[in-house]
């Protein structure tokens, strides 16, 4: 599918990239828990395996998940964004990285990366393509991942995370309707303050669970077996930081 210019410019406002930029431009700072996050949202690479690649973030928001990659030695490649904040707080994440380019381009243009690649050797044949927490927000996303899968070189790999319906079918049910019909229709500030408060009420208790449950699985490695491993992580919702089930901790 062809996406047009006029109808490309309502899908990028459709995918909400001015409340991203919002969001990135306010809380654009990089958090150690980042990592374990990117982790858990890259399940099927280890960090050894970014070595020497080059790929590309499509949706790069603040940098935070090209950051990663280029700790664990990959070559470089191309992070993207739309918003113009977004890419502002990418390049001061990543600067320390000059062998990876920042630019402001769509999900649904990367196409144009390979037109530009004998002018601009950063740019083209990507040994991974990836984009997390992004592609579920386009409006057209078939096209998104057809573009991404053009990207890579033959026998690269295209890596997606999206929102799970999995434990979120209250939110869907309940919150999301409500989203839509009001959240998504007031003023960003207004929201972000709205949000804001009552976030600053419950994270204490997200800190304490996650303490605990980590605790527990550290404990569970010197004391125990498989089985006993196994049943503490299940029991206590470690499908949150690892696979459910998992033996092996998150960042562990």
């Amino acid at each position: 599918m062809r996406i047009d210019d006029g109808v490309a410019a309502g899908a990028l406002v459709a995918g909400s990239p001015d409340r991203f930029g919002y969001e990135w431009e306010r809380y654009s700072e990089i958090r150690p828990e980042y990592e374990e996050q990117f982790r858990r949202w890259t399940v099927h690479l280890e960090p050894e395996d970014w070595r020497g690649l080059r790929f590309i973030d499509v949706g790069c928001g603040m940098g935070r998940n090209s950051l990663w990659p280029m700790r664990y030695g990959a070559a470089g490649g191309l992070a993207i964004d739309v918003d113009a904040r977004s890419l502002a707080a990418a390049r001061r994440n990543l600067a320390e990285f000059p062998q990876l380019t920042v630019r402001e381009l769509s999900a649904y243009d990367i196409a144009a990366v390979e037109e530009d690649a004998q002018q601009d050797a950063a740019l083209g044949g990507f040994d991974i393509a990836f984009s997390i927490g992004v592609i579920h927000h386009l409006e057209f996303p078939e096209a998104a991942v057809r573009a991404m899968a053009k990207a890579v070189k033959p026998g690269g790999r295209v890596l997606i995370w999206v929102y799970g319906r999995e434990n979120n079918g209250w939110i869907v049910r309940l919150l999301d309707p409500l989203r839509k019909a009001l959240f998504s229709r007031l003023p960003i500030a207004l929201v972000h303050h709205l949000a804001l408060y009552p976030a600053l009420l419950v994270s204490p208790l997200g800190i304490c669970a996650r303490s605990y449950s980590t605790r527990c699985c550290r404990k569970s490695r010197i004391t125990g077996g498989v089985r006993r491993r196994s049943r503490c992580c299940v029991r206590l919702g470690c499908r949150r930081f690892g696979r459910p089930g998992s033996t092996r901790c998150p960042g562990r």
